[in-house]
């Protein structure tokens, strides 16, 4: 089976259940029998982000909803990982007095520091 093969197996969107109306699909990464593709449906216009690996015997995919946009997708891919750190720091920022959110958080009792670098 080959990766274009692989590739038409994702016909149908996941939010809205339409098989009717392709999906766009263009190729992020490809890594020997690997493809990360960004998958966006026409009907519903939501995103999704599918690992699909082809080989001999056929193909597997695992997908995730996305907000992404495939250019989203190319800028973030060799982006370095969130550290620990950086979920604490805006953790922390959230809770500065003036933050006005959409929705209230409810404090809790527990400091939160940050780790040593």
């Amino acid at each position: 089976m080959t990766m274009e093969e692989g590739e038409r197996l994702i016909c149908y969107c996941p939010v809205c259940d339409s098989s009717s109306v392709r999906m766009d699909a263009r190729t992020v990464r490809m890594e020997g029998h690997l493809r990360l593709a960004h998958l966006h449906c026409r009907k519903c216009a939501h995103g999704v982000l599918a690992l699909v690996l082809v080989n001999r015997v056929g193909a597997s995919s695992v997908g995730v909803l996305t907000d992404l946009a495939y250019e989203d997708a190319l800028r973030f891919q060799d982006a370095p990982p969130i550290a620990l750190n950086d979920v604490i720091d805006v953790h922390l920022a959230f809770g500065e007095a003036g933050w006005t959110g959409a929705a209230p958080v409810k404090k809790r009792h527990a400091k939160v520091t940050r780790l040593p670098s």
